[in-house]
C-alpha cells in the first residue's frame, strides 16, 4: 500500500474510518492531532498559526498577504518529509488529492453524507442543538471547500478528482473498511513504488525550492511555481524587479542535486506609463 488521500464531509465518520484503516495497515496517519503534535514548533509555525490556518480559506484581507501560503507550503513540505521516508500513509484532508493529482501509488477518497444524518452525528458527538450542528457542518465544509479553491483552483465537490467516492449514510466504519480493502487489493497490482518514491522525492526537493526562495532568502516571486523532474528544475511566476528572475535562477543552479534550470520567471511592470 502507498499514500491514501482522504477528502470529506463534515460528520461523514471520516476521522473514525481513517485511523480505523491506519490502525489495519500500520502506516502513518497524518490528521490535525498529528500535524500539531510534530508540525508546531518547527520552521515557525506554532499550534495558534496551525488553528488558524489549517484547512482554512483566507479571508478578504488574509488573501492579499502571504501568511496562509506560508503555512500551506511548510505543511506540504513537512509531508513530503514524511512519505519520502515511508510512502506508507494515509492523509486526512489538507488538499491532498490536490497537491498529489498525478502522482503514481496515490489511491484519492472522498467520504460523504447527506447533511441531514451528518447533522445528527455531530448533535451527539458535540452535545449541540441542530441549529448549531447545521450550522458546524455548513461551515467546516464550506472552509474547506474555500480552502481547495484557493490553493488548487479546484472544485472540493467533484467526484473526478477521486478515484473513490463512499456514502457512510447506510454503511458501518466496518463495511467502509472491506471497501477500502477491496479497493486497495486491486490498486496494490498497478503500483510501481519506485516510480511513486521517485515523483514523491521530485515533489520534496520543489517545494525545498520553494521554501528557499521565498522564506529563506525572501526573494519577492508572485505566483511562484516549481515543477522537478529528474534533476531539471522549471521556475514560473512573475516578478517587479528587473534582474530578479536571473537572480532567482541562480540561486537555484546552485542548490545541490540541481542540473539545470528552465527559467519562465516573467518580468511584470506594476507602474502605468507616463504620458
Amino acid at each position: 500500500m502507498a499514500i491514501i488521500t482522504i477528502a470529506r464531509q463534515e460528520g461523514s465518520l471520516s476521522k473514525e474510518i481513517a485511523q480505523g484503516l491506519a490502525e489495519r495497515f500500520g502506516c502513518q496517519y497524518v490528521a490535525k492531532d498529528t500535524i500539531k503534535q510534530e508540525l508546531a514548533g518547527s520552521y515557525g509555525i506554532t499550534e495558534q498559526s496551525i488553528s488558524k490556518y489549517d484547512e482554512k480559506k483566507p479571508g478578504l484581507i488574509a488573501s492579499l498577504t502571504n501568511t496562509h501560503d506560508k503555512y500551506n507550503n511548510y505543511f506540504k513540505l513537512y509531508f513530503l518529509d514524511k512519505v519520502v521516508k515511508d510512502p506508507k500513509c494515509i492523509l486526512l484532508g489538507r488538499g491532498g488529492a490536490f497537491f498529489l493529482k498525478g502522482v503514481p501509488g496515490v489511491l484519492r477518497i472522498r467520504i460523504v453524507g447527506s447533511e441531514n444524518i451528518r447533522v445528527s452525528r455531530i448533535m451527539e458527538r458535540y452535545n449541540l442543538d441542530e441549529k448549531a450542528a447545521r450550522k458546524m457542518v455548513t461551515q467546516v465544509d464550506n472552509e474547506r471547500s474555500g480552502y481547495t479553491r484557493f490553493f488548487y483552483n479546484m472544485s472540493w465537490d467533484d467526484p473526478s478528482s477521486y478515484d473513490l467516492v463512499i456514502n457512510t449514510d447506510q454503511l458501518s466504519t466496518d463495511v467502509v473498511y472491506s471497501i477500502v480493502e477491496g479497493a486497495i487489493s486491486a490498486f496494490n497490482q498497478t503500483i510501481h513504488p519506485d516510480l511513486l518514491l521517485n515523483r514523491l522525492k521530485e515533489l520534496y526537493m520543489a517545494q525545498k525550492i520553494i521554501i528557499k526562495i521565498l522564506y529563506e532568502d525572501k526573494l519577492p516571486v508572485h505566483f511562484l511555481d516549481v515543477d522537478v523532474h529528474g534533476d531539471k528544475v522549471t521556475l514560473l511566476g512573475t516578478v517587479e524587479i528587473q534582474d530578479l528572475g536571473r537572480k532567482t535562477e541562480k540561486l537555484v543552479s546552485e542548490i545541490e542535486g540541481v542540473g539545470s534550470v528552465d527559467n519562465r520567471i516573467t518580468f511584470v511592470n506594476s507602474y502605468p506609463h507616463m504620458v
